[in-house]
């Protein structure tokens, strides 16, 4: 997985491109930090983001609970139909927004 990080006024927007699988679980953290130092809105863009693999959710989760943690909203913006298929089959779309 490779991430841009960009901020817009207050929203921090993760763009995520490849895959987000088993192997980004050490360098996740990072951008954990990031959420944590958010204002107000984090926002994963998935729009080049191909895969993602269980563990990948289980690390969206992560971030999900530091946003409620900080009293962010979050949200997924440009999942491709594979990966928002996926989200959908696990139910992601009951906690955050697609």
């Amino acid at each position: 997985m490779d991430c841009r990080i960009s901020h817009s006024a207050d929203k921090l927007i993760l763009s995520l491109s490849g895959r987000l699988t088993y192997r980004d679980a050490e360098s996740f953290p990072g951008l954990l930090a990031q959420i944590r130092q958010a204002k107000k809105e984090v926002e994963f863009d998935f729009q080049a983001l191909d895969l993602i693999d269980s563990t990948g959710m289980g690390l969206l989760l992560q971030a999900y609970d530091i946003a409620q943690e900080k009293s962010l909203s979050m949200r997924i913006t440009h999942p491709s139909a594979s990966v928002s298929k996926i989200l959908r089959n696990a139910c992601f779309d009951v906690i955050i927004t697609l």
